[in-house]
């Protein structure tokens, strides 16, 4: 084994020594929004085009992933954008799998449109509806493996291969399994994008987001749509990041274990009608789990007995969990969602789903304090 590519010395010193000044062992933070031209050999000299904390960031993310560059963005959403951006036009088309991200979703109904662009959906693990929805004017397949909410997942390597057939590119965001556990690039995937707000940063004190690719030409393009947008990262959120990424290992290790161990201790609870997770028992694509997954990280989904106030007020009984919107970070949350937050054949009758983020403590405290939470549910 390379020892330079092992994830763990990537995430604790890869490119630390570039960045050093005075033998600090942790690289400054450069805030400067310019650089001067005292030499001609500058790499540098405006931040919302490159700067040196930012490049920190990109080159960790850029190894982890097995990549040739990253781009890091404001926020995952800026991150989408600019990948999206950089590869469709006015009259091109995407095809994308159903049940993603939100914030995706609202990107194509809205400013997508406006632009132009049209956006099919299709079931994540049915390769054959990526192959019928290609139109000459498809650009871009958009996938999420595995999906939010319901966790589908897709044949990377069947749907990339259909994609090279037809000369598109594959975009996929990774946020949920993050490197540790999958490396889409691997797969034949073009560009992978992370909402470093999540797992990447894991301490729920930034707002970031990553495209990484191996296409150098596609690198020039996210670079010029990133700078004339003006959605850079600053340099203080790419120096928290990088704080972030040199704990990622070892984060997502206690994540996946403590996820199994929630996931078991209360998938036999009465109220529990179903739980949404790769790492379930029933799940039913164990085998693209076994080829593409590496680990299972600590986000699943519940489908709980009882309607949604019911169980909303069972569940604002609990200690440990908040009620947040995001996950990813130290502290475990929760979030209601409505039914037609997603699309799933098996729903039933008189159950809410509900989203849980295991964070980093002590697990068997989580269960005691959910199953109490679900003892309330009258």
């Amino acid at each position: 084994m390379n020892d330079k590519n092992c994830e763990n010395n990537i995430c604790a010193h890869l490119a630390d020594e570039d960045y050093r000044v005075y033998g600090s062992i942790v690289p400054p933070m450069f805030l400067n929004s310019l650089f001067t031209r005292k030499s001609n050999d500058t790499p540098y000299s405006y931040s919302r085009v490159t700067n040196p904390t930012v490049e920190l960031a990109e080159k960790k993310i850029t190894a982890l992933e097995g990549g040739a560059w990253t781009k890091c963005f404001a926020s995952g959403m800026a991150a989408i954008s600019t990948a999206v951006l950089s590869i469709c036009k006015t009259g091109d088309e995407i095809i994308c799998v159903k049940n993603v991200y939100s914030g995706f979703q609202g990107l194509c109904a809205i400013q997508l449109k406006n632009f132009g662009i049209t956006v099919h959906y299709v079931n994540a693990g049915c390769t054959d509806e990526f192959k019928n929805a290609i139109t000459s004017n498809v650009k871009l397949i958009y996938l999420e493996s595995p999906t939010s909410l319901v966790f589908d997942m897709t044949d990377l390597s069947a749907v990339c291969n259909i994609a090279k057939e037809h000369d598109l590119l594959v975009l996929m965001d990774n946020t949920w399994a993050t490197p540790m556990f999958q490396k889409p690039i691997e797969f034949g995937v073009d560009l992978v994008i992370h909402s470093c707000t999540k797992y990447m940063g894991g301490h729920s004190d930034l707002i970031a987001g990553s495209v990484t690719g191996t296409d150098l030409s596609l690198e020039k393009a996210v670079l010029n749509t990133r700078t004339n947008l003006g959605c850079s990262i600053s340099p203080h959120t790419a120096w928290l990041l990088t704080r972030g990424l040199r704990t990622l290992p070892i984060r997502m290790k206690q994540h996946q274990e403590s996820g199994m161990k929630f996931y078991h201790g209360i998938k036999n609870h009465p109220n529990v009608s179903h739980v949404f997770f790769p790492g379930a028992d029933d799940y039913q694509q164990k085998d693209l789990v076994q080829k593409y997954l590496k680990g299972t990280s600590g986000l699943l989904s519940l489908m709980i007995r009882g309607d949604y106030d019911r169980v909303h007020a069972a569940l604002k009984t609990l200690e440990y969990f908040e009620e947040g919107c995001s996950w990813g970070g130290f502290e475990s949350l929760y979030i209601m969602l409505n039914a037609n937050d997603c699309q799933w054949n098996g729903k039933k009758e008189g159950c809410t789903m509900v989203r849980v983020s295991i964070g980093l403590e002590e697990v068997d405290t989580l269960i005691n304090d959910f199953t109490s939470a679900l003892n309330h549910i009258l």
